[in-house]
């Protein structure tokens, strides 16, 4: 807003909505399906889930391979600011238009072993799914921060949580942000972790 607010035509009032739109979106939506895409792989990993829940599984390492895994962002785009860049030992000129396929590159054969199985003891992890440098998401800690107390409240608090018997999960149809649009579950209380 100060930016804008300073009439020196650093960020126009479109400029301005659009990051606000941005970080709504980026702030929920990617949290969201953060959290989704998780519960699904503890559903297809109930190995993971015994130990997430026994606290043998630091919640960390879950949460930076789900990231890794299935990531919420997909792909974003840039464009070049500077002259004499390369991607993949190709000229970009300045101007050119970039898709990054963050997905792809949390799967990539050269950085990952064994990229396309979960495995949440992975070590040296660095999932680019919030960005890296200076353009790293400002939301990371907190989307981390609320996936960290989140998937172990919700295993403790219902510890038969599953997936609801002839529901089928349904992924939203989107290139860029991957999701849930349903993912039905059946829980079953324990009043003793319901309290804290």
């Amino acid at each position: 807003m100060t930016a804008r607010d300073a009439g020196d035509g650093r960020l126009s009032d479109q400029e301005l909505l659009a990051n606000l739109i941005v970080l709504l979106v980026a702030g929920f939506e990617t949290t969201t399906s953060l959290l989704g895409n998780g519960l699904a792989i503890l559903f297809d990993h109930p190995g993971t889930a015994a130990a997430l829940r026994s606290g043998t599984l630091p919640a960390d390492g879950f949460i930076d391979e789900v990231l890794r895994y299935d990531a919420p962002l997909q792909a974003l785009t840039r464009v070049a600011r500077a002259a004499g860049l390369t991607a993949g030992g190709i000229p970009v000129p300045p101007g050119s238009r970039l898709i990054l396929l963050i997905g792809a590159a949390n799967r990539d054969p050269d950085r990952y072993a064994d990229p396309d199985r979960f495995d949440p003891a992975r070590t040296g992890s660095k999932p680019l799914s919030f960005g890296a440098g200076p353009h790293v998401c400002i939301g990371n800690a907190l989307a981390r921060l609320e996936a960290g107390v989140a998937f172990p409240r919700l295993l403790a608090c219902f510890p038969a949580l599953a997936p609801a018997p002839g529901h089928q999960a349904v992924r939203r149809s989107r290139f860029i942000l991957r999701g849930y649009e349903s993912l039905p579950v059946t829980v079953a209380r324990q009043r003793d972790n319901l309290t804290g």
